[in-house]
């Protein structure tokens, strides 16, 4: 975030991002088999509430179906829980539009659409920034999937869903219409958790701490420049 203080500007981003981590969680809970179908509700319900503020954040509902795949949740009635979910906050904002008498039309206008414009992340701190982070983030990602098989069979799944939440925050920064640095927000959660596992179980020390403090010193360069 210091490095990219853009991700800190728009609060609706914060706030989708917000909701996003609070699904993340009870996603990657489901791993104990213990209510599932209350945590399946909750993630579908997150999603949905950080949709209504960040449109793009819809393409995170593709984590509730892999983990339905990836924990092997074959009971049917749960396949059908996080369309509860879904309808739960589509009445309840529908309520919220009549109440306040909002043009629907008008809110929908601006929604999913997308931009492959990148000039306004045309600046010298966002790109290294960035080129940085996304460097760490794919060296990271290779040697995270690389030993992927040594984790337990019950953490397999969770660090699938940690990849996969990596690359449709990538592909949310790829298609984000308005390009201000803040849609990076919703990659430092999974990127922090790949690069943490790499740090931990990486044996040179005198590279961990290379790492480290690139992170450290690129925002103070930056001020001071």
């Amino acid at each position: 975030m210091a490095m990219l203080p853009e991700t800190l500007l728009n609060s609706k981003v914060l706030l989708a991002n917000f909701f996003i981590l609070l699904a993340l969680r009870r996603i990657i809970s489901l791993r104990t088999q213990k209510e599932m179908k209350k945590k399946l509700f909750d993630a579908a319900f997150w999603i949905s509430i950080s949709t209504l503020l960040y449109s793009w954040a819809a393409l995170f509902f593709f984590l509730i179906l892999s983990a339905i795949f990836l924990y092997s949740i074959i009971n049917f009635k749960n396949w059908l829980i996080p369309f509860t979910g879904v309808l739960t906050v589509i009445i309840i904002w529908v309520c919220a539009m009549i109440l306040m008498n909002q043009d629907f039309s008008d809110y929908f206008a601006g929604f999913f659409v997308y931009s492959f414009d990148y000039t306004r992340l045309n600046s010298a701190r966002i790109v290294v920034s960035a080129t940085i982070l996304l460097s760490y983030g794919i060296w990271a990602s290779f040697y995270f999937i690389k030993h992927l098989k040594e984790k337990s069979k019950t953490l397999r799944p969770s660090f699938h869903l940690v990849v996969l939440s990596s690359v449709i925050s990538l592909l949310i920064i790829l298609i984000s219409p308005n390009k201000n640095g803040s849609e990076f927000i919703f990659l430092f959660a999974p990127l922090s958790i790949i690069m943490a596992n790499y740090l931990e179980v990486t044996k040179e020390k005198w590279f961990k701490e290379v790492l480290i403090w690139i992170l450290v010193l690129i925002p103070a360069v930056f001020l001071i420049l």
